[in-house]
């Protein structure tokens, strides 16, 4: 988890989080960030105007990281979302994708819990944010 309290733009945080995400993947920062920004190009990652899940596909086997970022000044990613806080970063290889689109559905059942956002703006530092992602309700069903 990384919090941050200075102004981004898209492109700044995304090449930030791009060099971070190279290093707990092994891959190349620059093939990670033009991955983000397309990705982005095509569809707006911002799900809500605080809330936002960049994610991408990485080439190779065994992959996958989630680098979970608070931007208290926001940062923003489209028309309709120009203050976004709370951010998901995902990458993974192929072979991870059932456990991509799992964290895709614990990620969006832990910010849809009721005050969320305003708990997560109002964390103090990153044990309070890591908090309340560990302890939010979610749904679990075992597999069929």
């Amino acid at each position: 988890i990384l919090d941050y309290n200075i102004n981004f733009t898209m492109e700044s945080l995304f090449k930030k989080i791009s060099e971070v995400m190279a290093r707990k993947l092994d891959a190349d920062s620059g093939y990670i960030h033009s991955q983000l920004i397309e990705r982005e190009k095509v569809s707006s990652t911002a799900l809500t105007p605080d809330f936002a899940v960049p994610h991408m596909i990485l080439k190779g086997e065994n992959k996958f990281a989630i680098v979970v970022v608070r931007c208290r000044k926001g940062v923003k990613m489209s028309i309709d979302a120009t203050n976004v806080h709370i951010f998901f970063f995902l990458a993974g290889t192929m072979d991870k994708r059932k456990l991509h689109l799992l964290s895709l559905a614990a990620i969006a059942q832990t910010v849809n819990n009721p005050g969320f956002v305003d708990n997560w703006l109002k964390a103090k530092d990153t044990r309070e944010l890591r908090r309340l992602i560990v302890n939010a309700k979610r749904i679990r069903r075992k597999d069929s």
